[in-house]
Protein backbone atom coordinates (compact mmCIF):
# COMPACT_ATOMS: atom_id res chain seq x y z
CA UNK A 1 0.00 0.00 0.00
CA UNK A 2 1.41 3.34 -0.98
CA UNK A 3 0.18 6.91 -0.87
CA UNK A 4 -0.12 8.51 -4.30
CA UNK A 5 -1.86 11.55 -5.79
CA UNK A 6 -4.17 11.06 -8.76
CA UNK A 7 -6.25 13.36 -10.93
CA UNK A 8 -9.83 12.60 -9.81
CA UNK A 9 -11.00 12.48 -13.44
CA UNK A 10 -8.81 9.40 -13.94
CA UNK A 11 -10.47 7.41 -11.17
CA UNK A 12 -13.23 4.90 -11.88
CA UNK A 13 -16.25 4.35 -9.66
CA UNK A 14 -17.77 0.94 -9.03
CA UNK A 15 -20.96 2.08 -7.28
CA UNK A 16 -23.26 5.08 -7.27
CA UNK A 17 -23.24 7.77 -4.60
CA UNK A 18 -26.13 9.03 -2.49
CA UNK A 19 -27.04 12.71 -2.31
CA UNK A 20 -27.23 12.87 1.50
CA UNK A 21 -23.81 11.28 1.98
CA UNK A 22 -22.42 13.51 -0.78
CA UNK A 23 -23.70 16.64 0.99
CA UNK A 24 -22.28 15.43 4.31
CA UNK A 25 -18.88 14.77 2.70
CA UNK A 26 -18.98 18.15 0.96
CA UNK A 27 -19.74 20.01 4.19
CA UNK A 28 -17.02 18.16 6.10
CA UNK A 29 -14.34 18.69 3.43
CA UNK A 30 -15.16 22.37 2.95
CA UNK A 31 -15.42 23.01 6.71
CA UNK A 32 -12.07 21.28 7.35
CA UNK A 33 -10.51 22.81 4.25
CA UNK A 34 -8.92 19.44 3.61
CA UNK A 35 -9.40 15.80 2.68
CA UNK A 36 -8.63 14.03 5.93
CA UNK A 37 -8.68 10.41 4.73
CA UNK A 38 -7.18 9.39 1.38
CA UNK A 39 -9.32 7.29 -0.95
CA UNK A 40 -8.55 3.59 -1.39
CA UNK A 41 -7.97 2.56 -5.02
CA UNK A 42 -6.80 -0.38 -7.06
CA UNK A 43 -3.41 0.72 -8.38
CA UNK A 44 -3.69 -1.14 -11.68
CA UNK A 45 -7.17 -0.03 -12.81
CA UNK A 46 -7.64 3.13 -10.69
CA UNK A 47 -10.98 1.76 -9.50
CA UNK A 48 -12.16 3.43 -6.29
CA UNK A 49 -12.66 0.87 -3.54
CA UNK A 50 -13.52 3.32 -0.76
CA UNK A 51 -14.10 7.07 -1.05
CA UNK A 52 -16.75 7.53 -3.75
CA UNK A 53 -18.30 10.53 -1.99
CA UNK A 54 -14.92 12.20 -1.36
CA UNK A 55 -14.17 11.61 -5.03
CA UNK A 56 -17.44 13.25 -6.10
CA UNK A 57 -16.66 16.26 -3.88
CA UNK A 58 -13.14 16.51 -5.33
CA UNK A 59 -14.56 16.59 -8.84
CA UNK A 60 -17.10 19.26 -7.91
CA UNK A 61 -14.35 21.36 -6.31
CA UNK A 62 -12.18 20.80 -9.40
CA UNK A 63 -9.24 19.49 -7.42
CA UNK A 64 -6.20 18.70 -9.52
CA UNK A 65 -5.17 15.74 -7.35
CA UNK A 66 -6.63 13.58 -4.60
CA UNK A 67 -4.67 11.52 -2.08
CA UNK A 68 -5.12 7.78 -2.55
CA UNK A 69 -3.90 4.65 -0.88
CA UNK A 70 -3.02 2.48 -3.90
CA UNK A 71 -3.17 -1.28 -3.48
CA UNK A 72 -2.84 -4.38 -5.59
CA UNK A 73 -6.50 -5.14 -4.91
CA UNK A 74 -6.92 -8.59 -6.42
CA UNK A 75 -3.71 -9.85 -4.80
CA UNK A 76 -3.98 -8.17 -1.39
CA UNK A 77 -5.50 -10.60 1.09
CA UNK A 78 -5.65 -7.91 3.78
CA UNK A 79 -8.46 -6.15 1.88
CA UNK A 80 -11.83 -7.87 1.95
CA UNK A 81 -15.09 -7.01 0.22
CA UNK A 82 -18.54 -8.04 1.38
CA UNK A 83 -22.04 -7.29 0.12
CA UNK A 84 -24.28 -4.79 1.91
CA UNK A 85 -27.31 -6.09 0.01
CA UNK A 86 -28.58 -9.63 0.19
CA UNK A 87 -29.76 -9.61 -3.41
CA UNK A 88 -26.47 -8.57 -5.02
CA UNK A 89 -23.43 -10.83 -4.64
CA UNK A 90 -20.01 -9.16 -4.85
CA UNK A 91 -16.41 -10.20 -5.32
CA UNK A 92 -13.16 -8.36 -5.91
CA UNK A 93 -13.32 -9.35 -9.55
CA UNK A 94 -16.87 -7.95 -9.80
CA UNK A 95 -15.79 -4.65 -8.22
CA UNK A 96 -12.97 -4.21 -10.75
CA UNK A 97 -15.23 -5.26 -13.62
CA UNK A 98 -17.88 -2.72 -12.58
CA UNK A 99 -15.25 0.00 -12.26
CA UNK A 100 -13.64 -0.63 -15.61
CA UNK A 101 -16.90 -1.19 -17.53
CA UNK A 102 -18.86 1.76 -16.19
CA UNK A 103 -21.76 -0.53 -15.23
CA UNK A 104 -21.75 0.52 -11.58
CA UNK A 105 -23.53 -1.06 -8.65
CA UNK A 106 -26.36 0.77 -6.89
CA UNK A 107 -25.25 2.91 -3.93
CA UNK A 108 -24.14 1.12 -0.77
CA UNK A 109 -23.69 -2.29 -2.43
CA UNK A 110 -20.16 -3.09 -1.23
CA UNK A 111 -18.24 -2.74 2.01
CA UNK A 112 -14.47 -3.03 2.07
CA UNK A 113 -12.61 -4.04 5.20
CA UNK A 114 -9.01 -2.89 5.41
CA UNK A 115 -6.45 -1.06 7.51
CA UNK A 116 -4.39 1.86 6.30
CA UNK A 117 -1.46 3.72 7.81
CA UNK A 118 -2.15 7.12 9.28
CA UNK A 119 -1.60 10.17 7.10
CA UNK A 120 -1.85 13.90 7.45
CA UNK A 121 -4.77 15.96 6.13
CA UNK A 122 -4.28 17.30 2.60
CA UNK A 123 -5.50 20.88 2.19
CA UNK A 124 -7.80 21.91 -0.61
CA UNK A 125 -5.20 24.47 -1.66
CA UNK A 126 -2.56 21.74 -2.03
CA UNK A 127 -4.93 19.52 -3.97
CA UNK A 128 -6.39 22.26 -6.17
CA UNK A 129 -3.01 23.59 -7.26
CA UNK A 130 -0.84 20.52 -6.83
CA UNK A 131 1.34 22.26 -4.24
CA UNK A 132 3.62 19.81 -2.48
CA UNK A 133 1.95 16.71 -3.84
CA UNK A 134 3.79 13.88 -5.53
CA UNK A 135 2.77 13.23 -9.13
CA UNK A 136 3.47 9.50 -8.85
CA UNK A 137 0.57 8.64 -11.17
CA UNK A 138 -0.52 10.97 -13.94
Amino acid sequence: MKLIFVNPRELKTHERTGILRFVAAFVMIVREGAIINPLLIDEETKTILDGHHRHAVARLLRLRKVPCWAVSYLDDGAIEVEPRRRDIPVSKEDVVRRGTSGKVYPKKTTRHKYKVPSSRPFTLRELRYGIGVDDAIE
